[in-house]
C-alpha cells in the first residue's frame, strides 16, 4: 500500500538501515516505484520464491516476539528511547534468551559453534 511504502521510505532514508533488502513477491514490493526506489539507494533486492511463505519464518518470529516482548509493553519517550531499548532487546534476544528451536541455546551459541567447527574442518567440539 501507499502507507507501507511511504512508512518503508521515511525508515530507510532516515536511518539508511539495508544493504539489501528480503520480502516477499507481495505487490507492494515488486511495484516499478519501490524496485526503483531501492536500485537508486544501491540496495540489492532479495525475493522470496513464489508460494514460499516458509522462507521468512525465523525472521517474522524475530519480529513477533520483539513486537509482543519489547514494543507492545512500553510507551518509549522519544525515538532514542526507543533506539536504546530495542537495541538491547536484540543482544538480550541473541546473547540471553534461549531458543527452543536451538535446542534451549543462543542464538550467539550457536554461532561460536558454528565458526569454531568451521575453523577446526568440521571435527567434533566435544
Amino acid at each position: 500500500s501507499l502507507g507501507s511504502f511511504y512508512f518503508a521510505t521515511v525508515l530507510l532514508f532516515r536511518f539508511e538501515l539495508a544493504k539489501i533488502l528480503n520480502s516477499d513477491q507481495g505487490v507492494q514490493f515488486t511495484s516499478k516505484e519501490w524496485v526503483s526506489f531501492l536500485a537508486e539507494k544501491g540496495i540489492k533486492i532479495s525475493m522470496d520464491g513464489k508460494g514460499r511463505w516458509a522462507d521468512n519464518i525465523f525472521i517474522e518470529r524475530f519480529w513477533r516476539s520483539l513486537k509482543y516482548e519489547e514494543v507492545y509493553l512500553r510507551s518509549y519517550e522519544s525515538l532514542d528511547s526507543a533506539r536504546i531499548c530495542i537495541i538491547q532487546f536484540i543482544e538480550w534476544y541473541n546473547g540471553t534468551r534461549p531458543h527452543q528451536s536451538l535446542g534451549y541455546k543462543t542464538p550467539k551459541n550457536v554461532l561460536i559453534t558454528y565458526k569454531l567447527l568451521v575453523r577446526r574442518g568440521g571435527e567434533s567440539l566435544s
